[in-house]
């Protein structure tokens, strides 16, 4: 269980990160709101190509456990943390850049109702 909380930690400060980045960027270079909405698109592409590699060389199972959820010995969690974190933080940054451009082209002093 102290692995699988340890992973999820850093999977939630991998994409708060990313959404605390892109709040930052859209108040300050507002012409980055639609690239950066788009940016998780590569990453999450890559991602899927290295997972169909790897299981094509050592199976799905083996392949998911490399870069979702890996044991911590020397080499064995790079994947993890060269790949799967990285593209967190890419998603994180694409949410909080939607959710911050959202809120940034209302006019001051409105509230979105819910």
């Amino acid at each position: 269980m102290g692995n699988a909380a340890e992973l999820a930690y850093s999977a939630v400060l991998a994409i708060g990160a990313g959404y605390a980045l892109a709040v930052v960027v859209v108040r300050s270079v507002r012409s980055a709101r639609l690239a950066g909405r788009l940016v998780w698109i590569l990453p999450v592409v890559l991602l899927i190509a290295m997972i169909v590699y790897g299981s094509a060389s050592e199976g799905l199972s083996e392949a998911l456990r490399e870069f979702f959820y890996p044991r911590m010995d020397g080499e064995e969690g790079l994947p993890f943390v060269l790949m799967t974190c990285p593209v967190l933080v890419c998603v994180g940054y694409s949410i909080g850049m939607t959710a911050a451009s959202k809120n940034a082209s209302r006019p001051v002093g409105t509230e979105q109702r819910t």
